[in-house]
């Protein structure tokens, strides 16, 4: 018996409801070529692994709470200040949350499993 894994999960169609646009569904992490990216992509078992939401003028990552597979997530470019949910996603390897309104970072201290992390034009004291 063959599983069927869905071409938008339920979480990412939530997302898609609360934000008010489209995310696209790619095949695995997608190359950056200096175009602002909306979009997912999933593991073998049909979990969200990957999250790309670029200058979408978000303040709150509380929707993460809904995807707790995610190993990387790139919020570059938003209104981001309070990062405290982030804490949450224990397996998150790469984290990219440049270009937001970021001033305290303690929580990022609990993602243990983090290798690559971009903090740069935020306002961290």
């Amino acid at each position: 018996m063959s599983k069927t894994i869905p071409a938008k999960p339920a979480s990412i169609l939530k997302l898609e409801r609360e934000l008010g646009f489209k995310l696209t569904s790619f095949p695995s992490r997608p190359q950056w070529n200096g175009e602002s990216r909306q979009g997912f992509w999933l593991n073998r078992d049909g979990n969200v692994t990957g999250l790309i939401l670029e200058e979408k003028e978000l303040s709150s990552v509380a929707f993460l709470s809904d995807f707790p597979a995610l190993t990387e997530l790139i919020l570059r470019d938003n209104q981001i200040a309070d990062i405290n949910p982030i804490a949450k996603l224990n397996q998150l390897q790469s984290l990219d949350l440049s270009t937001n309104q970021i001033a305290d970072i303690n929580s990022i201290a609990k993602l243990t499993q983090l290798l690559s992390l971009n903090l740069s034009w935020n306002q961290i004291a």
